[in-house]
């Protein structure tokens, strides 16, 4: 069979109009534009008595399941009325729209079908606001019509929890293994974790692909609480699992994970993360970035041109530290009206420390006099403010002292005190200091870049010296 499609105008519309008597099928196929997300049908009839009608939608796809690509439909339609349904599409693939008239009792009439591609094109699939950065960017674009009267939102929804328990291999209970490795095997993932006060709602939720659809389908999980009784036992569904009765409180998690070979499970071909849903608050959206910085005039109304693109600045809320591999995850909607034609997952990253951090930490605790030893320099040294300044700081100290007439003496004793103590950022900010002092604001600006990636909890600090040389 050669297929055809139909393409879209230039308002990214397709209409087609057929007659469909008694027991009448009619296949429809439509190429996608780039930058549809979804398909909105409506079916118009014209003329008959009330009919029933059955319909489907649905293409090939090397990424999207079934669901993600597919829509099916039973309504009933006399003269001049209308049917509408929401098809998810993927950009560059074929749709097919296939409507059937019911062979016992409808009768002939005309049909109208008027296809509108909707959609928003982000620069990333998923945002990120990576450790250390409070403002988040995120951007669409269209590319397909005009775009006004916008509304964009943007939520962090809750914490997500890497399982990292280990992969405990065995034969299956139930079903012999036979040949070694070949034959039913299963592991087991066992893990406590503790659902804090707050917590609306739990979900497992499994990073996959295409490929690995027949090994997952038969993964299970069960719950424990803390006396040892069923909470919950059921299958993991593909994307997100909702686990039912689970409130605060410390529980046990045992994932089932069967396979027919053990190599699969040896290669651990599945993760497996615990969201747990803990409303952070909506997030504040700014049009520019100036205006985000000072908090002033939030997003309103947004319009985006056609293949014109449009910038979104959120400053993070005040957001917890999180145990290290952990993330707030959320995210950016889009909506014209009532229907959403972009919906990207937001991940902002604020860990608490590096894992050898905690360790050198930790290593000191326990043995004062093994400090040194294997350590790891923390990224940011945090001076005490009673702590007697050394001897490079001291001559710093002594510099700025003498007054602005000496700015060589400045840079020069600031440049050793950065020297002697790398990791201080009052250093860093000194010699930034001592440059502006001498005249140098370029110079000062310049040897800024990176500050922030050194130091990344210093934000206030490097934005108050960033005021003397902008």
């Amino acid at each position: 069979t050669v297929v055809v499609p139909m393409t879209a105008n230039e308002f990214g519309e397709i209409d087609n109009s057929f007659t469909l008597a008694q027991g009448d099928l009619q296949r429809t196929f439509l190429q996608v534009p780039l930058g549809a997300r979804y398909a909105k049908l409506t079916v118009t009839q014209t003329g008959g008595g009330r009919n029933e009608y059955r319909s489907g939608a649905g293409s090939v796809s090397g990424f999207l399941y079934s669901g993600d690509r597919q829509a099916r439909g039973r309504f009933f339609l006399g003269d001049s009325d209308t049917y509408e349904t929401i098809v998810p599409v993927e950009a560059g693939m074929v749709v097919e729209y296939t409507i059937a008239s019911r062979w016992s009792v409808n009768t002939e009439a005309k049909l109208d079908l008027n296809v509108r591609f909707e959609g928003l094109q982000s620069n990333f699939t998923a945002f990120q606001v990576p450790a250390g950065q409070e403002i988040g960017y995120f951007a669409f674009s269209s590319l397909l019509r005009d775009e006004t009267g916008l509304r964009a939102s943007a939520s962090i929804d809750g914490v997500a929890v890497p399982v990292l328990a280990d992969w405990k291999i065995e034969p299956d209970p139930i079903r012999a293994t036979i040949m070694e490795g070949a034959g039913m095997f299963q592991a087991t993932l066992d893990w406590e974790l503790e659902v804090p006060e707050g917590t609306g709602s739990v979900t497992l939720y499994t990073p996959r692909s295409m490929q690995t659809n027949e090994w997952r389908e038969d993964m299970a999980i069960e719950v424990y609480d803390k006396v040892g009784a069923v909470v919950t036992r059921m299958i993991v569904y593909e994307d997100e699992t909702p686990l039912s009765g689970i409130g605060p409180g410390k529980y046990h998690f045992r994932l089932l994970v069967p396979s027919l070979g053990k190599n699969a499970l040896e290669a651990r071909f599945a993760a497996i993360e615990v969201r747990l849903k803990l409303n952070q608050g909506d997030v504040s959206l700014y049009p520019d970035l100036e205006s985000a910085i000072n908090g002033q005039g939030g997003l309103g109304r947004l319009t985006i041109p056609f293949q014109g693109a449009r910038s979104l600045f959120a400053p993070m809320p005040e957001l917890e530290s999180l145990d290290f591999g952990r993330y707030y995850f959320g995210k950016v909607t889009v909506k014209k009206g009532s229907d959403t034609i972009a919906d990207v997952p937001l991940h902002v990253s604020r860990p608490m420390a590096e894992p050898q951090a905690q360790k050198s930490a930790a290593l000191a605790e326990a043995d004062p006099g093994a400090e040194g030893e294997g350590e790891v320099a923390s990224a940011e040294a945090e001076p005490t403010a009673d702590a007697e300044p050394n001897e490079k700081e001291a001559a710093w100290v002594e510099a700025k002292a003498s007054g602005a007439e000496n700015p060589v003496q400045w840079i020069t004793s600031a440049r050793e005190w950065q020297s002697d103590q790398p990791t201080d950022f009052r250093a860093e900010l000194a010699v930034y200091e001592a440059l502006v002092a001498a005249g140098l604001p370029e110079a000062a600006r310049d040897q800024a870049i990176g500050f922030l990636k050194r130091f990344p909890n210093r934000t206030a600090e490097f934005r108050d010296a960033a005021e003397s040389w902008n």
